[in-house]
């Protein structure tokens, strides 16, 4: 089902606080939190399952400012 179907017909529930989260699970402070796909791909997965099983049903991609520009020093531009 498309998005636009379930707006207004069912309560909707988005994920959030992923950053933070991510340092939780032992990302390291000033590590731009995109890098944890390659770093900690295991945390991020369970970190969405999470969300899920509390109850959301709309997750965002884990890749806030994923640019040329921002990753330029990390050797994966």
């Amino acid at each position: 089902m498309q998005l636009t179907e379930l707006l207004g017909k069912k309560m909707l529930f988005c994920d959030g606080a992923m950053g933070t989260q991510l340092h939780n699970a032992g990302l390291p402070m000033g590590t731009s939190p995109d890098m944890a796909n390659l770093l900690m791909p295991d945390a991020v997965r369970d970190i969405h399952l999470n969300y899920l099983r509390a109850g959301s049903n709309i997750l965002k991609v884990n890749t806030f400012v994923t640019n040329s520009h921002r990753l330029k020093d990390t050797g994966h531009t």
